[in-house]
């Protein structure tokens, strides 16, 4: 059996196993694969304990994790090393040395359903400016996505780092057209009534949201948004692309 899995804090209303489960019986892999969910506090030793089990192929990594494995694993490839956040893991061997990869295939997710969000809306190659909503390991594979997109962005959280500014000053880098990004993790079933604290009122027809949160589909994020007449999408499509990513990785030859 080969075994795959999601780790993470609280992965109770997780997408991925029944998007890889579904995946598995499109590909007759039912009686061949099998994913997991990994629910830790404690990663360092879960990581030890998977690299033990010589039927564990590869994992995803969530909230609140994607950094902390980061300076864990045996190696990582250039994307993860350039974005500070690893998502996926290749759990293979040297011999008889377990070896863990580390891998992003958020920032590639992105990039493509952005990419078919610009196709639909036929917008996005337009907008005026782009901000992004939080600091976490998710917005740095979004930062990085729109790097290689040559899309320049200006970052808000609550406690910035440098060259990030306050939520507070959202609306004086907002204007007609801009694109927001959200990259925090509220508004994220069962907290449901959360939302990134920006200046919705002054949102309108001509803005564009992204919401990376998929559950519930339509954020309060969104919902504000959406009211004030800008257009919006959620991170399903993200993650549905994020996760194809991620089986390829653990499929590849080259691994």
């Amino acid at each position: 059996m080969r075994v795959f899995g999601l780790i993470g804090a609280h992965l109770g209303h997780s997408f991925s196993p029944r998007y890889f489960a579904q995946k598995f019986e499109r590909l007759g892999l039912l009686t061949e694969c099998t994913y997991q969910i990994w629910e830790t506090l404690d990663p360092v030793g879960l990581l030890h304990e998977l690299k033990k089990n010589p039927e564990v192929v590869g994992a995803n990594i969530t909230i609140p994790y994607k950094e902390t494995y980061l300076p864990l694993l045996d190696s990582i490839d250039s994307h993860s090393k350039a974005i500070g956040s690893v998502n996926t893991i290749l759990f293979h061997r040297n011999g008889t040395q377990p070896i863990a990869t580390g891998f992003n295939s958020d920032w590639w997710g992105f990039m493509r359903s952005f990419e078919d969000w610009q196709t639909y809306t036929k917008r996005g190659r337009e907008v005026p400016n782009t901000l992004i909503l939080g600091n976490g390991g998710a917005s740095k594979a979004i930062r990085y996505a729109l790097e290689q997109l040559q899309i320049p962005a200006v970052q808000f959280a609550r406690r910035p780092s440098a060259g990030e500014k306050l939520f507070e000053s959202f609306g004086e880098y907002l204007v007609d057209g801009s694109l927001i990004i959200n990259c925090t993790p509220l508004g994220t079933y069962p907290n449901v009534s959360d939302a990134p604290p920006i200046h919705y009122e002054l949102l309108n027809s001509s803005h564009l949201l992204f919401d990376l949160v998929y559950n519930p589909e339509k954020t309060e994020f969104l919902v504000r948004g959406l009211q004030r007449g800008a257009e919006g999408i959620n991170g399903l499509q993200m993650l549905q692309y994020q996760a194809d990513k991620s089986w390829e990785i653990w499929n590849s030859s080259s691994n």
